[in-house]
């Protein structure tokens, strides 16, 4: 807005698949496939990082690979349209169909995953750009 004046925005945060076309929306950024064939998408791969309070790394200590998540409360996103749970790109982890990771909370949220690991509840593998404040703060700490 700073850069643009005369671009106008309507911002509109959901975690519902909306109809971008009835919605007259000009664009989205989704976590899912396109359905509708009248849009173009483009692939946008977004850098995650693990997050954790100072106090959570303190009182548990920082895993420092993939394996030491094992003892660790995760915070986990699941989608809204699929009802998975995002797999963290973490290719370290043994995969098996009954091996995951241990989880404290799921939330279709991302806000709700960074609140939850700024009050010591676990850490979360978030989008970067959803924790630039936050690690520039210091409320969150790469874990």
């Amino acid at each position: 807005m700073e850069q643009y004046a005369d671009v106008e925005l309507d911002l509109d945060f959901t975690n519902r698949n909306v109809d971008l076309i009835e919605k007259d929306l000009t664009w989205q950024f989704a976590w899912v496939p396109l359905d509708d064939s009248r849009l173009m998408a483009r692939r946008v791969q977004p850098h995650l990082n693990l997050v954790a309070s100072p106090e959570y790394i303190a009182q548990r200590g920082r895993p420092n690979k993939a394996s030491d998540l094992a003892s660790h409360e995760c915070l986990q996103f699941r989608f809204v349209r699929s009802g998975k749970v995002f797999k963290w790109p973490i290719s370290a982890i043994p995969e098996a169909p009954d091996t995951r990771l241990p989880t404290r909370l799921t939330a279709n949220e991302n806000m709700m995953l960074i609140q939850a690991a700024k009050r010591g509840l676990g850490i979360a593998c978030v989008p970067d750009f959803t924790v630039r404040e936050a690690l520039a703060s210091g409320t969150l700490v790469r874990s």
